[in-house]
Order: structure tokens, then sequence, then C-alpha cells
């Protein structure tokens, strides 16, 4: 673990060399192939994790084992705050959605680092608490709002992560992270691309 990689993080930005070194010890760099799954639902793994490179889904399984989409996250971001506030199982799976570098923190020292640093930690609690209001308001869309509009709000939060705007993931990857079939999201995306707002092409969706 280098200086350099913990100097990266936008939250650390104000911190003094000595605290760097005390950050190297509870760190480890972990890399994850398209697919993996970094956190899983139900367990009690309590790490903190920082997204380096790359890109990360956040659903939850159902009793039926449907999926419901919380959130896409990446580069720049924190994932698993949550375990900050309560501590409990995690509530919801993160799979990446490409090859993805963490930074991983071990959860006890970190939490005693963040007593030290209260602007940080109140800055991870405004990052969940926005979260939640997100999903919040994703659900209430889920209920309300037509597929295709769903599909348009969803190609335009992962555009974010894609300098060219090419989404690069299949109808059926798509239609996991929107919680809808793939014939539906197909539907969809053919919807969209009559209305000239999106390209289709083999395993890829670019707005134009």
């Amino acid at each position: 673990m280098t200086t350099k990689s913990l100097q990266s993080v936008s939250y650390f930005k104000n911190l003094a060399e000595a605290d760097f070194r005390e950050l190297k010890n509870m760190v480890q760099i972990k890399t994850l192939v398209r697919g993996e799954i970094l956190i899983e639902q139900g367990s009690e793994d309590k790490n903190i994790y920082y997204i380096e490179k790359g890109l990360v889904r956040v659903f939850r399984t159902q009793v039926d084992g449907s999926a419901v989409p919380f959130s896409i996250i990446g580069k720049g971001e924190f994932v698993g705050e949550m375990s900050i506030l309560d501590g409990g199982p995690r509530s919801a799976t993160v799979e990446a959605l490409e090859e993805t570098k963490v930074l991983m923190f071990d959860h006890r020292p970190f939490l005693i680092f963040l007593e030290k640093h209260p602007d940080i930690l109140v800055a991870l609690l405004k990052t969940a608490v926005t979260r939640l209001r997100d999903i919040h308001k994703k659900i209430e869309e889920a209920a309300s709002l037509p597929l295709v509009d769903r599909t348009w709000n969803s190609l335009q939060i992962l555009s974010v992560h894609f300098p060219k705007k090419m989404i690069p993931l299949s109808h059926e990857e798509l239609a996991d992270i929107i919680g809808a079939t793939r014939a539906r999201v197909s539907e969809a995306l053919e919807a969209l691309h009559k209305e000239g707002k999106i390209n289709l092409s083999y395993r890829a969706i670019t707005i134009i």
C-alpha cells in the first residue's frame, strides 16, 4: 500500500503525514474481476471499501429470489459505510460491474481513526444518509414510473462513469441492475433507440 493511493482519497485531503502512516497499517488492496462479489448480503463482514478504480452495483435479494437494485457506485466513492452506523449484518450485496480495485479498511482500527477525525466521520455519514434517500426514491420510482423512464434514468446514472457514454453491459446485465426481466428491458431499450436517445450494439449501449 502506497501513501499516494491514500492521498488520492478526497475524504483524507487534510490529513497529516503521520495520519497516512496510521492508515497504511489498516488498509489492504483488493482487485475484483467483473461479476465478483465484494460484499455478500447477510454476511458479518464489517470492513469499509474505497473504490480506487472500477464500478460496482448494490442490490438486495428478496425472499422470492428477485433482486431490488439500490445504486451504482464508482471511482472515488466508499461502499459498505453503513457498518459505521449499526455494525449489523450486511443489508445488501455489492458486485463488480467491471474490473475493480478497492482499498479495504479494517473495521475496528478505522472506526478508532474516525473518532479522532470527526470531520471524516461526518462526511461518511452524510454519504450514507444520501444513499438511503436515493434508495427510497428508487423504490418510489419502481412503483410509479414506466419501465422506459426507469431504464433511461438508469442509463444516465451509469453514463457518468463512462467518459464516452458507452455503457459496456448486455441487456441481461442491465435488467439485473434495473430490477426487471431481460425481455421487458430489451423492449424499453428498443423504444429509447427509436426515440433517438441511444444506440445499441453487442454488449454496449451508447447514449447519444
